[in-house]
């Protein structure tokens, strides 16, 4: 601010409507007071052996990260001139434009928006586990393992810093919600059981049946969360989310995942919507694959080699079963109508495939293999 004025920094420079940005000015910075990421985690087990190779674990595990990298848009619209920003940019006036309410409009012009790299952002992990392993013993073995778990968090990805964009630089904490990887309910499974050698029986029936070693592996995970956004232009920030007015859980269908019914726009520009992030809970994992192998020994012609031919058979998706994976969550506006208020009056939603499932995950796949040892 410029007190003499009463100002935003740089109001005091002279405007050109028409600007756009001048040639050298820089799009990337880097917050020098960031604080160095750091965790804590702590956890509570209990192990019990239950039989012969067969142990049982109970834990609750819990994390606090800080300081996460993340990054922001700094020349987003101030709180208190969204509303002009917005009628601005709605009217029917093509004159009339709200980029120059940007508080680094006199400096960059309506074009650029600098980004700043940052570690602003938290999270918080707690999570009861159970995990069940029985050791190789008697021709087979198993383990068993159960997550039942929450994140909360203002950075809603992995990975890179980009997946880490802060929708209200004025208000972090509107992104604080399920991030895009938690899963509430994990489970995964796998039993590998070897058959008997059938000693007893004759060379061509031991050869053909016995020492088959079988493995299935089940994994079942619920789903990760999607979140509609819409309405930038209803605020100048970097996103925005609709109002949730109804509960979102839906037929879980191709043509409706979710109640495409329950979202509308803010019924005023200039503020951001009334929903969480990760509103809806996407399609999640219910898969077996299966598998077999066996050795055979004694190649005659490669004795003196030790040399073994040995036989796989692979089936991923072993029950074909079909499973959806991506949700088109898109909310895109148009032909917009404000009152002199603000007061968000009619629109129209343009996306017929909101809700709708886009893409499946892979069908069964078949896989036969020889490989030579020796």
């Amino acid at each position: 601010m410029v007190p003499s004025l009463g100002l935003r920094a740089f109001d005091w420079l002279p405007i050109d409507y028409g600007y756009t940005g001048g040639v050298g000015l820089p799009q990337r910075g880097k917050d020098i007071e960031s604080k160095t990421p750091g965790s804590y985690q702590w956890n509570l087990t209990i192990e019990r052996e239950l039989w012969r190779d067969t142990k049982l674990e109970l834990a609750y595990v819990a994390n606090r990260g800080h300081h996460i990298p993340a990054q922001y848009y700094m020349n987003q619209v101030p709180v208190e001139l969204r509303v002009a920003y917005a009628i601005a940019e709605l009217d029917d006036d093509d004159t009339t434009d709200g980029d120059p309410l940007r508080p680094l409009y006199p400096l960059v012009g309506e074009s650029s928006n600098p980004l700043i790299y940052s570690r602003m952002a938290d999270s918080s992990y707690h999570s009861f586990q159970a995990y069940l392993v029985k050791r190789f013993s008697n021709r087979f073995s198993y383990q068993v393992s159960y997550t039942w778990g929450k994140i909360l968090s203002n950075a809603g990805g992995l990975g890179h810093v980009s997946s880490n964009t802060i929708s209200d630089n004025y208000n972090i904490n509107y992104d604080k919600g399920l991030p895009d990887f938690d899963r509430p309910h994990i489970f995964t499974a796998n039993l590998i059981y070897q058959t008997p050698e059938l000693a007893d029986r004759n060379a061509f029936v031991k050869a053909l049946l016995g020492n088959w070693e079988t493995a299935v592996i089940v994994t079942a995970n619920k789903g990760t969360p999607l979140t509609v956004t819409c309405c930038t232009n209803f605020t100048g920030t970097q996103s925005n989310r609709p109002d949730q007015i109804a509960d979102s859980e839906g037929p879980k269908t191709v043509d409706a995942w979710f109640n495409t019914n329950a979202f509308r726009p803010p019924e005023k520009v200039g503020l951001l919507g009334k929903s969480a992030r990760g509103q809806i809970r996407g399609p999640g994992i219910n898969n077996v694959d299966f598998s077999l192998m066996k050795n055979f020994p004694g190649l005659p012609w490669f004795t003196s080699e030790d040399a073994t031919v040995q036989f796989r058979a692979e089936f991923f998706n072993f029950f074909n079963h079909t499973q959806f994976r991506n949700v088109d969550v898109g909310f895109p506006l148009t032909e917009i109508e404000i009152d002199d208020q603000g007061n968000l009056l009619d629109y129209v939603m343009t996306n017929n495939n909101f809700g709708r499932v886009t893409r499946m995950r892979e069908p069964r796949e078949i896989q036969l293999a020889l490989k030579i040892i020796w």
